[in-house]
């Protein structure tokens, strides 16, 4: 695996990414939008305006296989004294793999920033990555998004 930032061209395969790696289920209550992945030049302006304007600082690296991006992690830098944000999407082929290579740069990121709490939204279906953020000390608070009953 190789690590590496982000760049627009990335956009149509992190798109796909995405797809993949978030929950059938998830994807029904929040549906994954091209533009969250794949932004063209004027939604990338939009979203650096609203990071200079909210203080922050949006870094994405992605793990690639033969090439193909397999991971991908968010990490979003508060100067404000807020809550830094994660997010990590992880090809469910690869999964176990590249969690902890991405979490230990996204939090290295961090660290030379002021302290604030730092959190991210985990799947239940992602216990891989749910163990190496326990071991860096997260703790757990489980939301219930939806129940389903077959009649």
């Amino acid at each position: 695996y190789r690590i590496r930032p982000w760049r627009p061209a990335d956009g149509e395969a992190v798109y796909q990414l995405a797809q993949r790696a978030v929950p059938e289920v998830q994807q029904w209550l929040r549906p994954v939008r091209r533009e969250a992945y794949a932004p063209g030049p004027g939604s990338r302006l939009i979203a650096w305006l609203g990071d200079r304007l909210a203080q922050r600082r949006t870094y994405r690296l992605l793990a690639l296989n033969e090439g193909r991006p397999v991971a991908l992690l968010q990490v979003q830098a508060s100067f404000r004294g807020r809550e830094h944000r994660l997010a990590l999407l992880v090809d469910p082929e690869h999964a176990g793999q590249v969690e902890a290579a991405l979490a230990a740069r996204g939090l290295h990121m961090l660290a030379a920033l002021p302290p604030a709490p730092v959190g991210i939204m985990l799947y239940a279906d992602q216990p891989a990555a749910i163990k190496v953020f326990r071991g860096y000390g997260f703790r757990e608070e489980r939301t219930l998004l939806t129940l389903k009953r077959e009649l």
